[in-house]
């Protein structure tokens, strides 16, 4: 097992790990506001707005994925230079454990900053995720009754098939 090292007042990875996690914050504060909007635009029923904000969250998702694998990278170096067997996986509160007080209070409250922004936008997915299978559903109970309000004689059903329904007999002779 290698011994934990401390790392210098100011040290270079650090202030680099320090900028990618602020810039990660921004990200996930963008994508939070972008998520209201989208919100906003379905209560609305606004589909070009909510379409130009998909758009605009899947640019930033992009740059998250990006600064997640800047994070990894410089997370894995400083965790080898302190001795931390998670590699890339090392938290960032261990590293900054391991860091002058300085460094140690900024990339704590970064760090912290950057989990509560992420938690935000999870639940700001989750109720979205929600409304949007409520009007999912309350869009299909519409076309139902469309459906049976267009199909007079009850042949057709919501979807346009015959609907199967009672059986008509009849006959006729002949005969005669």
């Amino acid at each position: 097992m290698v011994m934990q090292q401390q790392l210098p007042v100011g040290d270079p990875s650090v202030r680099d790990l320090e900028a990618v996690v602020i810039e990660l914050i921004g990200a996930y504060q963008e994508l939070e506001t972008l998520g209201q909007e989208q919100h906003e635009a379905m209560r609305y029923a606004q589909p070009a707005v909510i379409a130009e904000c998909v758009r605009r969250q899947n640019e930033v998702v992009q740059r998250i994925t990006k600064g997640e694998q800047r994070r990894a990278s410089v997370v894995a170096s400083l965790a080898e230079r302190i001795g931390a067997e998670e590699k890339s996986a090392t938290r960032i509160t261990r590293i900054a454990a391991s860091c002058a007080a300085d460094d140690q209070e900024r990339l704590q409250q970064a760090a912290e900053t950057l989990k509560e922004s992420i938690a935000r936008v999870t639940k700001l997915n989750e109720v979205s995720r929600r409304s949007a299978e409520s009007l999912a559903k309350h869009m299909q109970g519409l076309w139902g009754q469309i459906g049976a309000e267009l199909s007079h004689a009850g042949t057709y059903s919501s979807a346009g098939a015959v609907a199967k329904g009672t059986a008509v007999m009849s006959s006729l002779d002949a005969r005669g």
